[in-house]
């Protein structure tokens, strides 16, 4: 009895919450409300994060040193041709 009818009022509970939660947010606190769709936006954007990362993993660690390497090299030429003295 305490197994079938404690699921229940767990999930009845949690509904419960998330109703009183978002009524007070758009009724009392915008910003609140505000900082909830931060909020899920924030996750939704780490779960993709994570599902690139876990795309990119299987890739060697030279491609992610290249994919580094090269723009840092092509950014520290351009920052010696830019601050070099020229040559007339």
């Amino acid at each position: 009895l305490a197994s079938t009818s404690s699921p229940r009022s767990h999930s009845t509970g949690q509904h419960e919450i998330h109703r009183i939660r978002d009524s007070d947010c758009r009724r009392d606190f915008p910003a609140l409300r505000r900082l909830q769709v931060l909020a899920i936006n924030v996750r939704s954007s780490l779960e993709l994060y994570q599902h690139i990362i876990s795309v990119l993993a299987p890739l060697s660690l030279e491609f992610y040193v290249g994919m580094v390497a090269e723009p840092v090299r092509s950014l520290s030429e351009a920052l010696f041709l830019l601050f070099s003295p020229s040559i007339s």
